[in-house]
């Protein structure tokens, strides 16, 4: 099992997280539902080469009224959250 995935280029909540990946924590090989919380990360390259910079790190699919991982990255980079 890998533990970097692909995030979803529009997500089902309007997201727009294209070119990012994602990883489930705790990282290990339990399946993704005993895994609650996620890291959105934005793979770069600087002078010593490729690295991953976080964007955001939350709960992949939390109660009402807290936002996801998935939202969290979204605003992070566009600068406002969805309104779907």
């Amino acid at each position: 099992m890998t533990s970097l995935l692909p995030c979803e280029a529009e997500g089902a909540r309007g997201t727009r997280l294209d070119q990012l990946v994602k990883a489930y924590v705790p990282i290990g090989d339990r399946p993704p539902s005993e895994r609650p919380f996620g890291f959105v990360l934005s793979p770069e390259h600087g002078r010593e080469g490729p690295y991953l910079e976080l964007v955001a790190f939350g709960e992949r699919h939390p109660t009402k009224g807290i936002r996801s991982v998935y939202e969290r990255a979204h605003k992070r980079l566009h600068g406002h959250y969805t309104y779907l």
